[in-house]
């Protein structure tokens, strides 16, 4: 009886240590000025604390131009300066994106300071987090659109990729590496060099119910077409999600399929050597966005079933192999088309409408999840930022209804995204106030309950 006494008291901390620690809001900040339109947050954690940077202006059909703008704050969230400028030159400067590598940091954009098409630049800041006034340098110029950038550390820099228009008027996935300020070397489309290249899998999912075979058009079928790409560095290589568009053209069934390669880069090219499509058609169909926690990589995102009923889910990949692992939550067995809950999990309840795109960070020895309630949500979720834990094998960690409320905005905010480093992340927002658009944040903090 005393070796059984002696048992459980032993489990007791081990069960209160396996609680989750959750996430708790700490004050609103504003970081942008307190008046204008301000927009596309980005957030990374640097050593010393976090760097944000956003947006002030958009273009619209050139008649509106926007600058760069970014925040240091020290790690307790707490800001080193005022805003600072990152780049005010003529024409627009849109769409920053942060990468870390080391003790380096690179934020990349789409510009159109030529004032006929976009560009792609990249600026490098010191280990501070600070960037030089010189407004960046190119990495994409010429008679092409150049958009939408994503950037990842790199062995001696970062691997920038971007979407850049052909002479058909699709875009293509192009690559450079980024070894220093204005070290660039250009490695050229991506190309698919998977032992199933030619079939890429046989199928892709279209828009609706089914799969249609993927056949070779007039565009090359060994490089990587579409955009809305995302990236995240792995051992030895990269992963890589973006929208395939390579099933569009004349005579198929339009289709979006959200596709995740394995990337290496072998001499002066970046290939993708490995190359699966989501593993449902429902998941991240706007946009994708990644975190890694260990060996563990979640895969977030919003995407629509049953006639516009909107969900965000995700799924976790091992570093191991291109392979989803399963989802070991209970799910409904068929909420609709395209959703597979055998991979693919929910993020909070499905039926719940949220407003893409989705946060995600690591967090206290798994995932924070980040998305925003809209009017669809209803009381008391509308106009909420609510937060969920997910561990390392998937599992969401806190139940319906115990979601923490991260922030409650008088108007509906947008586009959140989370920076994290153990149990601390800086949650970056959008937020209307009046006729204002601001860029805010709040720290978040790990507590156990």
């Amino acid at each position: 009886m005393k070796k059984l006494a002696w048992i459980l008291w032993l489990c007791i901390p081990l069960r209160l240590a396996a609680a989750p620690e959750l996430p708790v809001s700490g004050p609103l900040l504003t970081l942008s000025p307190p008046s204008g339109q301000h927009y596309e947050p980005d957030a990374i954690a640097l050593t010393s604390g976090f760097l944000t940077v956003w947006q002030k202006g958009q273009d619209h059909v050139g008649t509106e131009g926007a600058d760069l703008f970014y925040r240091r704050l020290d790690r307790k969230g707490r800001p080193l300066e005022g805003p600072r400028k990152l780049c005010t030159r003529p024409g627009s400067q849109e769409r920053p994106t942060l990468a870390r590598s080391g003790d380096r940091v690179l934020v990349v954009w789409q510009d159109f300071r030529n004032g006929h098409d976009w560009d792609i630049y990249a600026a490098q800041a010191d280990a501070d987090g600070a960037f030089s006034p010189d407004c960046g340098f190119p990495l994409a110029t010429g008679p092409a659109n150049a958009a939408l950038p994503v950037a990842a550390a790199a062995p001696r820099g970062f691997l920038v990729i971007w979407q850049q228009t052909d002479a058909d008027g699709f875009y293509r996935l192009h690559a450079a590496t980024v070894e220093g300020p204005g070290v660039v070397r250009n490695l050229g489309p991506i190309r698919n060099v998977a032992p199933d290249a030619a079939t890429w899998h046989g199928y892709t999912p279209g828009w609706g119910v089914g799969r249609q075979p993927l056949r070779k058009g007039r565009r090359d079928a060994h490089i990587l077409t579409g955009g809305r790409a995302e990236l995240i560095a792995i051992p030895r290589g990269w992963l890589l999600t973006w929208h395939d568009e390579s099933n569009w053209g004349p005579g198929k069934r339009p289709g979006l399929t959200r596709r995740i390669a394995r990337l290496e880069r072998r001499d002066n090219r970046v290939l993708a050597t490995a190359i699966t499509a989501a593993p449902s058609n429902g998941l991240a169909r706007e946009e994708g966005r990644f975190a890694r926690h260990g060996d563990r990589v979640l895969l977030v995102g919003r995407s629509y079933i049953n006639r516009g009923v909107s969900y965000v889910a995700g799924a976790l990949l091992p570093l191991q192999r291109l392979e989803f692992l399963h989802n070991p939550n209970a799910e409904p067995k068929r909420f609709g088309a395209g959703w597979d809950a055998s991979r693919v999990f929910s993020l909070f309840r499905p039926a719940l409408g949220m407003e893409g795109p989705v946060a995600a960070a690591p967090f206290a020895g798994g995932f924070l999840v980040a998305a925003v309630g809209d009017a669809r949500a209803g009381a008391p979720h509308a106009r909420r930022i609510l937060g969920n834990l997910i561990d390392r094998e998937g599992r969401r960690l806190l139940a319906d209804g115990d979601w923490p409320v991260l922030h409650q905005g008088e108007a509906l905010p947008s586009r959140p995204v989370l920076a994290g480093r153990g149990k601390t992340a800086l949650l970056v927002f959008e937020q209307r106030r009046g006729a204002d658009r601001l860029i805010q944040a709040r720290l978040i903090r790990g507590a156990v309950p």
